[in-house]
C-alpha cells in the first residue's frame, strides 16, 4: 500500500468528521467568528487529550505514527459511529489486506448456499461489490448474466452508471447511499489493491453522484435494510436486505432479500418455481 495515500486518505476523513460536528453538540458557543464549520482543531485535540499540533500534524497527512489509544480517543471527541471508528483504525493502523484468488471450491459452496435459498434474490459480492455469485431470482431480477465489461458485475458501478439499475432503484437511493457508505468503510484496507481502485477511480472521473456521496467520507456497516425495488416486469417489490460475511472468501459479503409483503412473496414465489 502507498503510505502517502493512506495519510491523504486519513487527513480527508479526520477534517470531514470534523467539519459535521456543530459545536452546541458538545455545549461549545456559537461564534461568528469561526472561519470553518465544525469544531476547530484544538477543540477535538483537548477533548481527545492529545497535542493540537499533533493532531493539526494527522489533519495534514504528516508521516506520523499514533496509538490505538490515541485512535481511540479521536473516535471518542469526533462522535464517531461504529462502522466510521473501525475505518478511522484501519487507516491509522496502517492495516490492508491482499485480496485471495478465489478458487473453484468457496465458489461451489456459496453457489450451493445461494441456489438453496428460493424466497428471494440472493448473491456474494467479493471486496470491492463484484457480484461473483447469485441464483437464479437474483439474476431475473438484477440480469447479471447479461452485465457489460469491464465492471458490470460491480453492485456500486451499476447504480450509477446503468440506467435499467436506477430505474429499478427509483425511490430506493437510500440503499444506493448505504452501499456507498459500505464501499468506504471497506477502502481502509484496500488502499493501492489495483482492482478497487481502478474502480473508484472510473467511478470518480464519470459519476457525479458518486464523487458528492464519496468525498462525504460517510462509513456504513454491514445491517439488514429495507428497500423497495420497482422492476418493469414484476412491479413493486418490498424487500429486506439481510447481509453477512462469507469466511471461505476474504472481504466478501453474502446478501439475501427477503420478501416483506405477500404480493412480492407471490411474485418470488412463481420466479423461484420457473
Amino acid at each position: 500500500m502507498d503510505d502517502s495515500v493512506r495519510r491523504t486518505e486519513l487527513a480527508k476523513f479526520l477534517r470531514a468528521k470534523r467539519a459535521a460536528i456543530t459545536p452546541d453538540v458538545y455545549g461549545l458557543p456559537k461564534s461568528t467568528r469561526r472561519r470553518t464549520p465544525g469544531l476547530r482543531r484544538e477543540e477535538v485535540a483537548l477533548r481527545a487529550n492529545i497535542g493540537v499540533a499533533w493532531y493539526t500534524w494527522l489533519e495534514q497527512g504528516r508521516d506520523i505514527h499514533v496509538s490505538r489509544d490515541v485512535v481511540n480517543r479521536i473516535a471518542v471527541a469526533l462522535n464517531l459511529s461504529t462502522s466510521d471508528r473501525s475505518y478511522l483504525a484501519s487507516l491509522a493502523a496502517q492495516q490492508t489486506s491482499i485480496p485471495d484468488k478465489v478458487g473453484e471450491e468457496p465458489i461451489t459452496e456459496a453457489l450451493d448456499l445461494l441456489n438453496g435459498f428460493n424466497a428471494g434474490p440472493a448473491m456474494l459480492w467479493n471486496a470491492r461489490f463484484d457480484c461473483i455469485a447469485y441464483n437464479h431470482i437474483a439474476d431475473v431480477i438484477y440480469e447479471w448474466s447479461d452485465s457489460p465489461e469491464p465492471f458490470g458485475l460491480n453492485v456500486i458501478w451499476r447504480f450509477f452508471m446503468d440506467t435499467k439499475r436506477q430505474e429499478l432503484y427509483s425511490g430506493a437511493e437510500h440503499l444506493v447511499h448505504d452501499c456507498v457508505g459500505m464501499l468506504r468503510a471497506r477502502y481502509a484496507s484496500q488502499i493501492g489493491e489495483p482492482d478497487f481502485e481502478a474502480l473508484v477511480k472510473v467511478l470518480l472521473s464519470q459519476s457525479e453522484s458518486f464523487a458528492v456521496l464519496w468525498a462525504r467520507q460517510r462509513t456504513a456497516p454491514i445491517e439488514p435494510v429495507p428497500f423497495v425495488l420497482t422492476h418493469p416486469t414484476y412491479g413493486k417489490l418490498a424487500l429486506r436486505s439481510v447481509r453477512a460475511l462469507f469466511p471461505p472468501i476474504s472481504g466478501s459479503t453474502l446478501v439475501f432479500g427477503i420478501p416483506t409483503d405477500n404480493s412480492t412473496k407471490a411474485v418470488l414465489k412463481r420466479l423461484s418455481a420457473g
